[in-house]
């Protein structure tokens, strides 16, 4: 009797050793599993502080730093080695001059906002940046142009300029020397003609101008015209009250913007268009026969009529 009850503490006390091994085991799996999941986060939330970021330097790609008031920018930001996106928009108390010493060094830099920041000048140390493919300068109406277009000049990837809102009335010749640019955002300025030496960008297929309400729309077609690859042309919120028959030496044309005119027929030339695929209309006083009108020389064509944000 006594070896049974013998034996048969000594199998709960194996039993119980067994559970308390089997808890543990799936303690310390649970934890390790979390630790993904916290590196992960902190990977995340990396992106919008510097100080979180210097503790996974080497993890972290872009920093999401726009409106946060920052005074300065620190030195220890070039140990980022593998950041390729800065976002800098509206902080303006930052000394951009002092800030791209550092900047300046981040040499996998792809793409940079600098969106109102109240600059009047491009560091020089930015024609450091050789990896830079797109550049947003949008609401600074104090920047030199002139002068920063000529900086830009040898920054061979460089191939998206955002340039909207600066109040500007004309675009310095100086755009010309950008040769990569392919893509010129300039919404919301005050512009009537486009610089004579603009049709030397020979790379440029997509120009925005929405929001210009000072077009000279006949001669912004005429110069259009020589222009040798535009795909995407946009002219919405422009006050445009025809478009002229010229549009039809756009010969690679695939979409148009020209939404929120006052459009009310569009010409017969514009089914000279083979390439056209797209072309929003929406929020224009149409006249009755242009849906079948446009059928008939742009069967292949998708017409927008109703503003496709709304309509979602």
């Amino acid at each position: 009797m006594k070896n049974k009850i013998l034996n048969y503490l000594v199998c709960c006390i194996i039993l119980a050793v067994s559970a308390c091994n089997q808890n543990a085991k799936k303690t310390e799996s649970n934890a390790t599993d979390s630790i993904p999941n916290v590196e992960q986060n902190l990977k995340e939330e990396a992106q919008y502080s510097i100080e979180l970021a210097l503790k996974i330097p080497d993890q972290v790609e872009q920093l999401r730093l726009s409106n946060l008031d920052l005074k300065e920018i620190p030195q220890e930001i070039t140990k980022i080695k593998n950041l390729n996106r800065l976002y800098l928009g509206r902080n303006p108390k930052i000394d951009f001059a002092k800030a791209f010493e550092y900047i300046g060094q981040l040499s996998n830099i792809e793409e940079l906002s600098l969106t109102e920041n109240e600059l009047t000048q491009l560091p020089e140390q930015i024609t450091n940046l050789k990896k830079l493919k797109i550049l947003w300068l949008d609401a600074n109406p104090k920047l030199e142009f002139g002068a920063a277009f000529e900086k830009l000049e040898d920054l061979s990837k460089l191939n998206e300029l955002s340039i909207n809102d600066n109040d500007l009335k004309e675009l310095p010749a100086s755009i010309a020397s950008i040769k990569s640019l392919e893509i010129l955002n300039m919404a919301r300025n005050q512009i009537k003609v486009l610089p004579e030496g603009m049709k030397e960008l020979k790379k440029l297929h997509t120009i925005n101008l929405d929001g210009n309400t000072q077009l000279d729309i006949n001669k912004i077609f005429e110069q259009l015209g020589d222009y040798n690859n535009i795909e995407v042309l946009q002219l919405g919120n422009c006050e445009i009250t025809a478009i002229p028959a010229s549009i039809k030496k756009l010969k690679k044309l695939e979409i148009l913007w020209i939404n929120n005119n006052q459009i009310q027929s569009l010409p017969a030339e514009i089914g000279e268009l083979k390439h056209l695929k797209e072309v929003y209309l929406f929020e224009n006083p149409l006249n009755d026969e242009i849906e079948q009108f446009l059928k008939g020389i742009l069967p292949k064509t998708q017409v927008i009529y109703v503003n496709p944000m709304l309509s979602n």
